[in-house]
């Protein structure tokens, strides 16, 4: 079994109503017993009104639920305040056109999730994602590794400076960089 990890906040007017579909998808194509749990993640402010949500599907589905749906406030995952994820967030992200302070707080939460995990893998989802096809663990998992998504420097949406960034954070001395037909998982 594996786990899904959703970060979503009620004030993203776009993708916040999405969330019903993406649910709906996953219960339709994920196969009985792939699924351990599916954690929430949210800002403490949104925590009542969407574990409310959650705990009205589980009566929805009379318990019979494939899966726990777990509703966590982000505060539980974070090691520092909203102000110093401010202040760490490069100038460029913040202004227009950059992904700014709540993408760089999605992906840390979406790392920081690992420590509650019970399972081996889990699977981080966007409010964008929709499940297409019936999908079980061996499909995710292959001879005990996780498949990945992965972009080459020619086919992204990634500035030269992510790439740069990963070469050094993978400590691959300049095969990122030099390889165009490298690969990073994204």
């Amino acid at each position: 079994q594996l786990c899904l990890v959703l970060t979503t906040r009620l004030a993203d007017a776009e993708g916040f109503p999405r969330v019903a579909s993406l649910l709906e998808s996953v219960v339709k194509f994920f196969a009985p017993g792939t699924v351990h749990t599916l954690f929430v993640v949210v800002p403490d402010s949104d925590l009542g009104l969407v574990a409310n949500a959650a705990a009205a599907l589980h009566r929805y589905t009379r318990g019979g639920a494939l899966f726990a749906v777990e509703v966590l406030p982000d505060s539980r995952l974070q090691t520092a305040d909203q102000a110093t994820y401010e202040r760490f967030t490069p100038i460029l992200e913040k202004e227009a056109g950059g992904r700014g302070v709540n993408y760089r707080l999605q992906m840390l939460l979406k790392l920081a999730i690992a420590e509650l995990v019970p399972t081996q893998f889990y699977i981080t989802l966007d409010s964008d994602v929709l499940m297409h096809r019936p999908t079980r663990f061996q499909d995710l998992v292959v001879d005990g590794r996780a498949i990945i998504q992965a972009e080459t420097r020619q086919a992204t949406r990634h500035r030269e400076s992510w790439w740069e960034s990963s070469d050094a954070l993978l400590r691959a001395r300049g095969c990122v960089v030099a390889n165009q037909t490298a690969r990073v998982g994204v």
